[in-house]
């Protein structure tokens, strides 16, 4: 498992960083937390990271928004 209180999900390069982590520790789980990035965008990045199964909880604010990948 690999835990990220990532605030750079926005960021353009933001997938190939997921995508170093995961070969670097090889986890199978990534949990993220405060997200901090709107529904629509999210669901864009989700579909570029690669990952079979996903999970989100909506942020609030400026607080929340965690993703299981």
């Amino acid at each position: 498992m690999f835990f990220w209180n990532c605030q750079c999900v926005g960021h353009p390069r933001f997938h190939n960083f997921v995508r170093e982590y995961s070969r670097d520790f090889s986890s199978d789980l990534f949990c993220l937390f405060e997200t901090r990035i709107s529904r629509y965008r999210a669901d864009g990045i989700l579909g570029r990271l690669g990952f079979q199964n996903s999970f989100r909880l909506e942020v609030l604010g400026f607080s929340w928004g965690i993703w299981l990948l």
